[in-house]
């Protein structure tokens, strides 16, 4: 059987302690796995802003991506993804072009 680590965190370091900064998680793991996808890199950060706009295009509730990103109401969701909340809402924007192209 196999022994389950006691902390709430998926990565840990080698004393089982959360990452400290996303440096060392990115060099070990997020680095090497973008290769092996061949996803050309990008910082961790971006994979926040594609939580929030792809659980936003299928219509998770604003309030739940709020409190997912660490926010404390959703009007952080407003002024950061304001154009994607407008395009469920059927309103065409920029972003147009890319989704339904």
């Amino acid at each position: 059987m196999a022994v389950r680590n006691a902390c709430e965190f998926v990565y840990t370091n080698q004393y089982g302690e959360p990452y400290a900064t996303s440096y060392h998680l990115g060099i070990k793991y997020w680095r090497p796995v973008l290769e092996k996808l061949g996803i050309r890199y990008r910082v961790i950060y971006q994979a926040r802003h594609t939580f929030a706009t792809l659980s936003l295009l299928n219509t998770a509730d604003i309030n739940y991506v709020a409190r997912q990103l660490g926010h404390s109401s959703h009007q952080m969701i407003f002024k950061t993804y304001g154009r994607i909340i407008k395009q469920i809402n059927g309103e065409k924007n920029e972003l147009d072009k890319f989704i339904y192209a």
